[in-house]
């Protein structure tokens, strides 16, 4: 049965409090979900061009950016004609996309600010910990991080989850990495970045991930 998105959230933010006091380093961080899963998960998976990126503040500091895309290649729904050619999306992370950049993504919904906030409270998670995950400054009151958490109304769009810079027919699958990853996809180690997969015309593997070409 598939996961509820505040069931997911809940599992990812425990892998990030055990994964990132070790480390603050993207590269040594593992999704709890296999690439199957985030696809299950996903509510759109496609292959888009970025056409703008503009970054969010609140009070000064960045929240996120909001990305306008074109869709080349609509993997997930199955029934592609409802997405519209141009769409919108969001980024809650840290680099970010590049305009005029080709990616294939998986783009979800995330919970409402207060929801996220008292989540990660009532686990009783260490702020510094939430911060790492969530990009969030220290020290905020309640207000200000319902306010940052939801970024200019960004947080009632569609996120990335995972996006591969797409380029000469190859995907770069950076950190964090699956934590499981189908046979029937055949992966390379990319030599010129440490911890990053290469994966060749990714769009002929779909189909074991339940898509359609």
């Amino acid at each position: 049965m598939r996961l509820a998105i505040g069931k997911w959230l809940r599992f990812t933010l425990l892998i990030a409090c055990i994964a990132l006091p070790a480390t603050r380093s993207a590269a040594n961080f593992v999704y709890i979900f296999s690439l199957s899963q985030l696809y299950d998960e996903a509510e759109i998976v496609a292959a888009l061009r970025i056409d703008s990126a503009e970054p969010q503040f609140v009070a000064g500091k960045r929240c996120g950016a909001r990305y306008g895309a074109r869709m080349l290649r609509v993997f997930k729904p199955a029934s592609p004609q409802r997405i519209p050619a141009a769409i919108q999306f969001g980024d809650r992370g840290g680099d970010g996309l590049s305009e005029g950049k080709e990616y294939f993504v998986t783009l979800k919904r995330i919970e409402d600010p207060e929801t996220l906030y008292d989540e990660m409270y009532g686990r009783g998670s260490r702020w510094s910990e939430v911060a790492d995950l969530w990009h969030l400054p220290e020290g905020l009151s309640r207000g200000e991080a319902l306010a940052f958490l939801g970024c200019n109304g960004l947080n009632a769009a569609l996120h990335y989850e995972i996006a591969w810079e797409l380029a000469e027919g190859d995907a770069k699958v950076p950190p964090p990495l699956p934590s499981a990853w189908p046979a029937t996809i055949p992966k390379r180690a990319d030599p010129s970045v440490a911890e990053q997969w290469i994966v060749s015309k990714p769009e002929l593997y779909l189909d074991s991930l339940g898509g359609t070409r």
